[in-house]
């Protein structure tokens, strides 16, 4: 962390592969005894590059924004050589316990929303404090259509979701 920057004013955030590197980044400063941020807010993360989630079949036709095949196709790419089961690239399989509040934002129409769910049931049983918040009938990433968005269309779950995450943060 930045010198002369406290944690409890730090925290990390991200989206799909994003919300993955942001859980992973935190795991590795915890297992270097580095200070971690105050909190972390993770949007329809990826964190299981085994592809074991079920939702990656059951949800494959509701997920506008991403298909079981492009996974399959971007996840080697994704990997190099690491194995799909190792911790740095799917945390998942880490020891979760020590971490930080977070809030996990997914929808019920994602393919990754598996992804979530296992999450949430592993922070439970090691008492990591994550929030799951899942949106009826989004899909992934849905909170890019909030306000001010590059598309330029604005969906009121997305502004919501974005609202909600950023008054989480806030509370660290």
């Amino acid at each position: 962390l930045k010198k002369g920057v406290s944690p409890e004013h730090i925290s990390l955030m991200g989206d799909s592969a994003g919300g993955g590197m942001a859980l992973a980044l935190a795991l590795r400063l915890r297992d270097r005894g580095e200070p971690l941020p105050a909190r972390m807010a993770l949007i329809s993360p990826w964190v299981d590059l085994t592809l074991q989630g079920e939702s990656l079949q059951s949800k494959n036709d509701l997920d506008p924004m991403l298909s079981q095949a492009w996974i399959y196709a971007k996840t080697p790419l994704y990997l190099g050589k690491t194995a799909a089961d190792d911790p740095g690239v799917s945390p998942l399989f880490a020891d979760l316990a020590g971490l930080p509040k977070t809030l996990v934002q997914v929808g019920t129409n994602e393919i990754l929303l598996s992804d979530s769910e296992r999450l949430k049931v592993r922070a439970d049983a090691c008492g990591w404090a994550l929030q799951l918040t899942v949106w009826d009938g989004m899909w992934h990433d849905f909170q890019m259509s909030s306000e001010g968005c590059a598309s330029g269309h604005t969906l009121a779950e997305g502004v919501h979701a974005m609202a909600r995450a950023g008054e989480f943060l806030k509370a660290g």
